[in-house]
């Protein structure tokens, strides 16, 4: 089995792991207001980079 490190490269040109996007969308998420429109599109944006 191949084991792959998934990164993307941001506009800053600095490279990034899956598991750190996916922190900081939580992160994000988190700091909102549960049902909070904030907090929908913090979730939506993490579900988009997961799927």
């Amino acid at each position: 089995m191949v084991n792959v490190l998934l990164t993307s490269c941001n506009s800053s040109g600095t490279f990034k792991t899956m598991d750190e996007r996916l922190e900081k969308l939580v992160t994000e998420a988190q700091r909102h207001a549960p049902q909070s429109e904030e907090r929908q599109l913090a979730l939506t944006q993490l579900v988009d980079e997961i799927l």
